[in-house]
């Protein structure tokens, strides 16, 4: 199990922040090309994955394997992504569902969480999750769909990570937060340049609830995944 000191108050499931506040358990996000590029602290924890914007089918089969490599070295990348389908991008929805495919059987059998990046794609990534067969939890970053998404991702086994969109006017975000179960919330800052203390603050707020708890619940929450 990876312990999460007692003086944190936040966890931040999914992050491209490279700095990490006192108070904050932080999961920074590494795309698989930027790997070489950067240097790996010890004393914090990471994601990889294959980013299905910068999807490239000459250089696919060296990034998974790229992947595997980085899991067997490094204890501290704990998850893997962000990795999913992007019905929005030009880039071939088939390659995508390959290469997302790929990923999550690397997770499988590395027993590891998936961060998902998932944009009008639910269908196509619930799919492949019965395809697979998939027993690791699977967290969709920046949920922002309704709650019937967010209830058969649940029914799925799957978690829903809330970010900065709660921050604004949402009508269709605020009924999610206010009615999802919390056993399968997460906060995330993603690419906010803000604190993530205003995020829970947000969630809190529309929940009716002391930001404790919630940050009590989110704690548990990842227990429960990072085991």
């Amino acid at each position: 199990m990876i312990k999460v000191s007692k003086n944190i108050s936040f966890i931040d499931i999914h992050s491209h922040k490279s700095f990490n506040n006192e108070n904050e358990f932080r999961i920074q996000n590494i795309m698989s090309y930027d790997f070489d590029n950067l240097n790996i602290i010890a004393s914090k924890y990471y994601s990889i994955g294959i980013h299905p914007w910068f999807i490239n089918s000459k250089n696919t089969e060296r990034e998974l394997e790229k992947l595997k490599m980085v899991f067997a070295k490094y204890k501290n990348f704990i998850a893997l992504g962000e990795a999913g389908i992007d019905r929005v991008k030009s880039i071939n929805l088939d390659e995508q569902k390959y290469v997302f495919t790929q990923q999550t059987m690397i997770a499988e059998s590395l027993n590891k969480p998936v961060i998902v990046h998932c944009v009008r794609a639910y269908m196509d990534v619930l799919e492949i999750r019965k395809t697979i067969h998939a027993k690791v939890p699977w967290i969709f970053h920046e949920f922002s769909e309704n709650i019937q998404v967010a209830n058969q991702l649940i029914h799925n086994s799957c978690y829903a990570s809330i970010g900065s969109r709660i921050l604004n006017e949402n009508d269709k975000l605020n009924e999610v937060v206010k009615n999802i179960d919390i056993n399968y919330i997460f906060v995330e800052t993603d690419e906010f340049e803000g604190c993530i203390s205003e995020i829970y603050e947000k969630i809190a707020k529309i929940r009716g609830i002391k930001v404790s708890q919630l940050q009590r619940q989110v704690l548990k929450n990842f227990k429960n995944i990072f085991k």
